[in-house]
């Protein structure tokens, strides 16, 4: 995980399901991380409820559009089924990618580093300090600068 803080492992649970998670330190995401650190999940609940109507609907296919660090990704991956994650912010995918080697779940997954849109294009993704995934993109033309306090990220269409 290069030009990134290393992972903070934490055992996430969720479902009588256990995995090693990488998450960020506390300094740059309380909320996500933070969560997982404490607890053990992120949005328990929901992601129980996801995980019981997947297992009774297999085969199940999970799209994850925001992926975040993957709670959702790795959950469903964890409990055997195919993922496919989108998450354009490059720190979070990393762990994502971090947790799913680790937990050799990789051909579970297909993650798209790249946001989703009504159609292909750019988008310019903002920086918010404390929660990675609070992150917000903006269209923009192909071709126009980002801003200094920005990057741009591929847009894909989810029918694409």
């Amino acid at each position: 995980m290069s030009a990134t803080a290393p992972c903070v492992w934490a055992t996430a649970r969720v479902a009588n399901l256990a995995w090693s998670h990488c998450t960020h330190p506390t300094t740059v995401d309380t909320i996500v991380s933070g969560d997982i650190q404490t607890n053990g999940c992120f949005e328990c609940e929901s992601v129980a409820a996801v995980l019981a109507t997947m297992r009774q609907q297999r085969p199940s296919l999970l799209v994850d559009i925001g992926g975040n660090i993957g709670m959702y990704t790795a959950a469903a991956a964890t409990q055997g089924h195919r993922v496919h994650t989108y998450e354009p912010v490059p720190t979070n995918a990393a762990r994502i990618r971090e947790t799913l080697r680790r937990n050799r779940l990789e051909q579970r997954v297909t993650l798209y580093e790249a946001c989703l849109g009504p159609a292909p294009g750019w988008a310019a993704l903002g920086k918010n300090a404390t929660n990675q995934g609070g992150i917000r993109h903006e269209l923009v033309a192909s071709g126009a600068d980002p801003g200094a306090d920005r990057h741009l990220v591929p847009v894909v269409s989810l029918d694409t």
